[in-house]
């Protein structure tokens, strides 16, 4: 995969990382086999993480290749246009995770401050991820830290959507969603 991502084209992004000027990397022949484990696992992820019925199909709109070089990040941001994210680790080391921030809201409903045995992503208002595949919703804010690193930490970052009806007729809200062609 280095080998594809050397040469390739880039944009500079805010806070001066880049990314691919290609924004359907996951169509190309050569990423065939990591699309699908990608696919694996976001369908793991909406229908046995999340419990949602399996009527519904989420798939990749766009993906694209992020490189943070030595004294670059990424700013706090969300994904617009998109029901789940996700990130993939290409190369780089543990030291430019991503960050994942909650919506400042308290945790059981009340202002009240715990202290934990142990801190998961589960109970933290904040929480770093390394070198994994990981795929959260797109509403979640994120951003990755400057890169105090010699190692560049490459990624590549995609957004999905679905097809299916959603809502009710008898409500009012049901919407019938198909994938575009």
């Amino acid at each position: 995969m280095l080998s594809l991502i050397d040469g390739m084209e880039m944009r500079q992004n805010n806070n001066n990382n880049s990314s691919s000027t290609d924004g359907y990397v996951l169509e190309w022949p050569e990423l065939f086999h990591l699309k699908r484990y990608i696919e694996r696992n976001l369908y793991h992820y909406a229908h046995h993480v999340l419990g949602i019925k399996e009527e519904y199909n989420f798939y990749i709109t766009q993906s694209w290749f992020n490189l943070n070089k030595n004294g670059t990040g990424h700013h706090n941001h969300m994904h617009t246009n998109s029901i789940f994210s996700g990130i993939f680790f290409v190369d780089g080391d543990d030291n430019c995770p991503v960050n994942f921030y909650d919506k400042n809201e308290p945790l059981f409903g009340l202002p009240l401050k715990f202290s934990f045995r142990e801190y998961s992503i589960i109970n933290s208002s904040t929480y770093s991820l390394g070198n994994t595949l990981v795929i959260f919703p797109s509403t979640l804010k994120h951003d990755v830290g400057v890169n105090e690193s010699n190692v560049d930490r490459i990624s590549l970052s995609f957004n999905t959507f679905v097809s299916g009806t959603v809502g009710e007729d008898a409500n009012r809200t049901k919407l019938v969603l198909t994938e575009a062609k």
